[in-house]
């Protein structure tokens, strides 16, 4: 079913994804839930590079600031260079 929608004055159709048979046999293990946590649920498996493949890869808000070089940076302060010379001497 294509749904057309008016983006800045140009007409634009689109077609919804539709569920491969991975993503329904994984749908279907959610019979009790309500349709529209079914639907949601078919949304984030259809969308990005893992649509359809019935993976999901879910990374947590900070990621990027948690684990990131910044981080590293700042927690390790540096050493001044020895530039061969012995700690014993």
């Amino acid at each position: 079913m294509a749904v057309t929608e008016a983006v800045r004055g140009a007409s634009v159709a689109w077609a919804a994804p539709r569920n491969t048979e991975r993503v329904q046999e994984i749908l279907s293990r959610y019979e009790s839930d309500n349709p529209g946590t079914k639907t949601n649920l078919a949304r984030l498996l259809n969308h990005g590079r893992l649509a359809g493949t019935g993976k999901l890869v879910i990374l947590p808000v900070d990621q990027g600031f948690e684990h990131g070089p910044r981080r590293l940076a700042l927690s390790r302060p540096r050493r001044p260079a020895t530039r061969g010379k012995s700690r014993s001497s």
